[in-house]
Parts: structure tokens; sequence; C-alpha cells
């Protein structure tokens, strides 16, 4: 159990983001901030800054202004790579999976099981299958090769790749939109068996949003994101425990 300051601070906490493209203002002013095992969506229209928002916590883009804590410590990610280090972990859309390699080999791409530079291959093909089998996927064979996997299968690899990082903070951009529904509430019961985890989940989809309402209580909160009708982001703590 966390100690009682530690369960106050939030995990992650922005305050005051600003990012503008050229003359485009996607982010105008935005606070955001979510606990240990919560669940959160951040639901807007095309073009409303919800992927924007989720770069700048991945890593994967720097805001102009405003200031990002995480555990109450001021952070500044470099990269996607330093949010990894920091325990935040995305899902994009857009798969990081290199095509011509195996399942196993994705999966442990940034730190292979091994000895002295050599890679233990039984070790890789152990652990894949154990995070595969995690994401509802313990039907795919490590050694296959992931051109020949289908789009949503592709999509469940990523996603065991995510957990083998072992996320404080597991961030979902749009990263069940290629996915079957059946796939889809494997995700859910996944993001269920993460209870000492956040996890930030972006998406466009308000059917896909409804799936993961929980029959027992869950803290979960929808942020919404600005847009060109709206100045600031308004990111109320919306429980729901249906």
């Amino acid at each position: 159990m966390l100690p009682p300051t530690a369960a106050a601070t939030p995990l992650l906490r922005l305050t005051g983001v600003h990012k503008r493209y050229g003359g485009v203002t996607a982010l105008d002013g935005v606070d955001f901030s979510c606990r240990r095992g919560s669940i959160h969506a951040v639901l807007g229209e095309n073009g409303a800054g919800k992927s924007t928002l989720i770069k700048i916590v991945a890593g994967a883009v720097r805001p102009d202004s405003g200031h990002m804590e995480v555990d109450g410590q001021p952070v500044h990610f470099a990269d996607p790579l330093d949010a990894v280090r920091h325990g935040f972990v995305c899902v994009f859309q857009e798969l990081s999976l290199l095509p011509d390699l195996s399942v196993a080999d994705n999966i442990s791409i940034t730190r292979p099981p091994g000895l002295a530079g050599f890679i233990n291959h039984r070790a890789q093909r152990r652990r894949a299958e154990a995070l595969l089998a995690r994401v509802g996927c313990g039907d795919i064979d490590p050694r296959t090769t992931v051109r020949d996997l289908s789009l949503s299968r592709r999509q469940l690899v990523e996603f065991a790749k995510a957990l083998g990082r072992a996320p404080r903070v597991l961030i979902m951009d749009e990263a069940t939109s290629a996915l079957t529904a059946g796939d889809v509430e494997t995700v859910n019961t996944l993001l269920r068996a993460l209870p000492t985890r956040a996890r930030l989940s972006c998406s466009s989809r308000i059917a896909c949003m409804r799936s993961m309402r929980w029959p027992i209580p869950a803290r979960c909160s929808v942020a919404g994101v600005t847009s060109k009708r709206s100045r600031r982001a308004v990111a109320p703590n919306m429980t729901s425990s249906t």
C-alpha cells in the first residue's frame, strides 16, 4: 500500500499546456491530472487536440509552454525513450513494429534477453509467449514474421510490446481503431487487470469508449480537449461505476 502522501499526489499532472503549429492552436492552456489505478478517456472531434496531448505525455511532442509533473516532481521528456524510462508507454495508432522481424524480436527489440551481446532466443520466445497470452493472443507463434499477421493481430502485438516495458502509465492513442469488436473487449479486460497503473486512452470513437464501462465500481474520468470552438480544455472528474 502506498503512503498517504504518495496516494494523494497525482502520478501525472499537466498545468497550462499550450501547443501551436504555425497559426493553428492545438492546445490552449490544458490542465490534466491522473492518479494510480485510474482510467481516463480523452474524447473529442477530429482536430480537437487529443493526439497532441497524448504525444506530449508520451514524449513525442514538446509543448510550447506549460508544466508537467510526475509524482509531484517537474519533468521534461526529451523523447519517447525518455518517457519510457519514466514508465510512460504509449501504444500509437501508427504501429511501431518492424514487419520483417519476428513477433518475439519486436516485443523485446529494445532490451532482448541475453548475455555479453548474445541474444537468448529461447528466453525471448518464452517472454513473448507470456506477454501474448496476457493480451489474448496465445495462439500467435512468437517466431511468426509480423508481416504475416493481420492488422488487428499486429495491434495486439503492439499492446504486448507495451506491457513488456512494465508501464506505470499505459497510453493509447486511437490504439483500438484497427481492432475487431472481440479484440476491443480483450483490451478492456486487460485494462481492468492493471489496477495499480494509470491508463490514458484517446479516441474519437464514442462507441469504443462506451464499451469500456465496467460492471463493477471503477474510477474513470472523461477529459475534453480544446477545439476550434473552445479556448480551454475541461477535464472534469466524472466518476463512472456502470
